[in-house]
């Protein structure tokens, strides 16, 4: 399996690379970090659902609250129960 991981890892960061992916996502990773990020995304999905949708504000807040108690499942829990390395690190 960490052959196949490699072989992502090189075609991501070999024919993938490009200036502007260089530049962007390391901008992108440090924002979307931020709650602030995460409460602007909300508010404005927000605002568009209910200006249109009313009802689907509700709907709006279970899914928001849903992703972010699954990422912290993800990242808190399943991480460091499965402690895979990573490719870079093998």
């Amino acid at each position: 399996m960490q052959d196949l991981d490699r072989k992502i890892l090189h075609f991501i960061n070999q024919d993938l690379s490009n200036p502007v992916f260089d530049l962007f996502f390391p901008f992108w990773t440090d924002v979307q970090k931020s709650p602030l990020f995460y409460i602007l995304v909300i508010v404005l999905i927000g605002r568009f659902i209910y200006l249109k949708y009313k009802k689907g504000v509700l709907v709006l807040i279970a899914c928001a609250l849903g992703t972010m108690l699954t990422d912290a499942i993800n990242s808190k829990i399943l991480k460091s129960f499965f402690e895979r390395a990573r490719p870079t690190d093998t």
